[in-house]
């Protein structure tokens, strides 16, 4: 029995208790063998020459296949379809003869995907973000959120931040209690609520982060830039001395940048990622480029649409290779940074694969897509989906069945995201539920999800609007 099972057996004041003290362990203790093991890998590595990187990513590239051939029914099937043993995979090209994987393809046969060499139980499920329409729920590897996270710190070390450094997350959904936030000592995060209006509360925010010495604010851009505008508009005293601000999970626009390093007075930085793993990049000390990292798998880029395709080193239980992300990058793709004279393959200019509109209440309130996915992620049944704002008042949800397999519980789930959306949105907001019809239900390729017929100047991701 693990200890995390085993403290959770205790009484709440307890738990407390204990994770109050394992938080003021010192971060090289705390973070654990496969967090530090991961960090001072990448932190050493990052020096390497292509060739280096490149013979890395094929003893892990073969790891991962054999693993995939042995134990993966899906992965199975291909490779004896073509007549294909993880051994003729002898290069980085060599992986062309294996096929696409897509999305739909793991929602219609989950169980093909997940190694048999693997005990599901206690481990943790992820969701991706559902902006395609299509969320998405797979296991991750025991040691993966660790790897994950020094694969981020790693990234966040080009403008200061440290392991262990305390950061405030602005991100998520609304926080119950008596206090709009919530300290986490054992990863010494705080954790704010995005949608704040009012002004007592913003400045509740700002005096939290300053009392708690906080160097660092991360979190979705329109969360993050939300904050910053209503610190703006009422002209409150901002004083935190913060390093950097730390853009995640949505596109990040040119004027979401300027307004949080303005109202903030510090740096920011912009990392691309995916839930599923698969892709990791993020900006250096002298450009904006996102820099993919070969430690973390291989990356595709197609010379002629720019649509990224993934194949992830760190899960071995749900390993999705070649699995395409639907985002596009711009072009042309790079190798390597003349800058920083880090040897990563590809370095991508932008990813415009996630441009999307807003969801935008009657108060002004800019609810972006990474917090509209909220009420749908956890669903088994919700499909496809599509948030249209009509005007300001009026919001059209559009959805389609995974299948038609279990519609009562696809009516239960809808019923559910409804209520959801009207805590989010507020009740000054209708909302109207409506099916797709079935030529989208079956149509490929990426549904944008949210789609606002709202008046230019009231969108707020418009520069000119701001």
């Amino acid at each position: 029995m693990g200890v995390r099972t085993i403290v959770k057996k205790f009484p709440g004041p307890v738990r407390r208790t204990l994770r109050a003290a394992y938080g003021r362990i010192p971060a090289g203790l705390r973070l654990g063998r496969a967090f530090w093991e991961t960090y001072n890998f990448l932190q050493e590595s990052q020096e390497w020459d292509i060739s280096r990187l490149q013979d890395y990513q094929m003893r892990e590239l073969q790891r991962l296949l054999m693993q995939c051939h042995e134990n993966v029914p899906y992965y199975r099937r291909v490779f004896d379809e073509r007549g294909l043993k993880p051994a003729d995979i002898q290069s980085l090209g060599d992986l062309s003869k294996l096929p696409y994987l897509h999305k739909e393809q793991i929602r219609k046969d989950p169980q093909a995907f997940i190694a048999r060499n693997r005990r599901t139980e206690g481990l943790a499920v992820r969701f991706t973000t559902g902006t395609s329409g299509q969320p998405l729920q797979f296991y991750i590897d025991h040691d993966e959120w660790d790897r994950e996270w020094a694969f981020a710190f790693h990234l966040w070390s080009r403008v200061g931040y440290r392991p262990g450094d305390v950061r405030a997350e602005i991100r998520g959904q609304h926080i119950p209690g008596p206090k709009p936030y919530t300290w986490d000592p054992v990863i010494r995060v705080l954790r704010l609520p995005p949608l704040v209006k009012e002004k007592e509360t913003v400045a509740l925010y700002l005096e939290t982060i300053r009392s708690r010495g906080i160097k660092f604010l991360y979190g979705y851009p329109s969360a993050l830039t939300n904050f910053a505008s209503w610190v703006k508009r009422y002209g409150l005293r901002v004083d935190l001395n913060l390093t950097a601000v730390l853009f995640a999970s949505e596109t990040l626009y040119p004027w979401q940048r300027a307004l949080a390093e303005e109202v903030f007075a510090c740096r920011s930085y912009n990392f691309y990622g995916l839930a599923e793993h698969v892709v990791i990049g993020g900006e250096c000390e002298h450009s904006r480029a996102f820099h993919c990292m070969p430690q973390y798998g291989v990356t595709e880029v197609d010379p002629r649409t720019g649509e990224i395709t993934g194949t992830g080193f760190l899960n071995h239980v749900n390993p999705f290779v070649r699995y395409k992300t639907a985002d596009i990058a711009s072009l042309p793709v790079g190798h390597g940074c003349d800058k920083c004279g880090r040897q990563y393959d590809p370095v991508l200019p932008d990813v415009e694969g996630r441009l999307q509109d807003f969801i935008v209440t009657p108060e002004g309130r800019a609810v972006g897509h990474c917090m509209m996915t909220f009420p749908f992620k956890e669903s088994r049944t919700i499909g496809r989906v599509q948030v249209v704002q009509e005007s300001l008042d009026h919001v059209t949800v559009r959805t389609a069945p995974v299948d038609d397999g279990n519609p009562l519980k696809f009516a239960e789930d809808l019923v559910h995201a409804r209520k959801v959306l009207r805590q989010m949105l507020g009740d000054g907001v209708a909302i109207r539920m409506e099916p797709m019809s079935p030529e989208e239900c079956t149509a490929p390729g990426k549904l944008r999800f949210i789609v606002s017929h709202l008046p230019k100047e009231v969108r707020c991701y418009d520069a000119d609007a701001r």
